[in-house]
């Protein structure tokens, strides 16, 4: 435009809006660690893709999803979502571009692998990033229980736990071998608020020729462990 006027429109031009088929890079550094605060918990950690997969501008990361597996078995499957909000509060905290998941109420003693895929806002996903293997922490089961009845008695052993904070052993009983863990009831003995110290005990004032199931844990400082696989016996 000038003090004479406006000059005629130009020649056009038209552009196409091409859609968004590229997705994120690959998740990188993805690390795990079993948590030190709780037993059955997992930290994964992994740095976000600065790039789209061919190399270009990374354009509308939306979120991520954690996949998991036990022991091998399976494919490995979605556990988690995770919006890349996420990455703001960990920056600073974990440092820039770092992203953290916290997998809980998993097994004691299991082997957990991981992997990590970012999306777009289009929902294109990127591979896969490369999987990581954990042992979750948990308390070992006490094994080598044995029961050996006798007149209105029955006999327990077991092999010694070799947990560092071990505190002793609680016995469970049941009157079938279809018990519930609801329907075993923990004996009370020597050990005050575990039934005992020993790797042994032994259940009195029974009924001749009924039949008892046992299954036992080991009590330590941080916890107590699963229950072992019952044994059943007759008592004399």
């Amino acid at each position: 435009m000038t003090s004479a006027g406006e000059s005629e429109l130009s020649v056009f031009v038209g552009a196409e809006v091409l859609p968004d088929d590229v997705g994120p890079g690959v998740p990188q550094d993805l690390r795990a660690q079993v948590s030190q605060d709780a037993i059955g918990q997992v930290v994964l950690r992994w740095t976000a893709p600065l790039q789209d997969a061919d190399g270009g501008e990374l354009t509308g990361l939306d979120r991520y999803v954690v996949l998991r597996r036990a022991e091998g078995f399976g494919a490995l499957a979605s556990v988690a979502t995770l919006s890349a909000d996420a990455l703001e509060a960990a920056e600073g905290i974990l440092g820039s571009g770092v992203v953290e998941y916290v997998d809980r109420d998993l097994e004691p003693l299991t082997v957990y692998e991981y992997s990590v895929i970012a999306i777009d806002a289009a929902g294109n996903e990127s591979s896969q990033a490369t999987s990581v293997q954990v042992q979750s922490a948990g308390i070992k089961v006490p094994v080598g229980l044995q029961a050996v009845g006798g007149f209105r008695r029955v006999t327990l052993t077991w092999q010694a736990s070799d947990e560092e904070d071990l505190l002793g052993y609680n016995v469970y009983s049941a009157d079938s071998s279809d018990s519930s863990d609801e329907d075993y009831e923990r004996l009370a003995g020597d050990g005050g608020t575990f039934t005992t110290g020993l790797t042994t005990f032994v259940h009195t004032e029974l009924t001749t020729d009924e039949v008892r199931y046992y299954r036992i844990t080991a009590v330590t400082a941080r916890g107590e462990s699963q229950r072992s696989a019952f044994v059943g016996v007759q008592v004399e």
